[in-house]
């Protein structure tokens, strides 16, 4: 049987809490990304890290995208929700 999983899925996925994974990824981008089987324009969607397009992405590879909180961007704080 078939999984509905695919390789950028797998990857999103185990970047929300594998630091190892999270560690290698910052040293090395490309080759962490190759050796988890990403396709070259799955790469550029991840260093894109644009979380729409990894979203978009990953349903079309006929998944469902996880929850994307693992650096995607520069580190905003969160908004103040006092109005301050």
């Amino acid at each position: 049987m078939a999984s509905s999983s695919s390789p950028l899925r797998d990857f999103v996925a185990r970047m929300q809490d594998d630091s190892e994974l999270q560690s290698q990824f910052a040293a090395d981008p490309a080759g962490t990304m190759t050796a988890a089987g990403l396709s070259p324009e799955d790469q550029e969607i991840v260093q894109s890290r644009d979380p729409d397009r990894l979203n978009a992405a990953i349903g079309q590879q006929g998944g469902d995208a996880p929850m994307l909180n693992w650096g995607m961007g520069a580190s905003d704080p969160e908004p103040d929700s006092t109005g301050a």
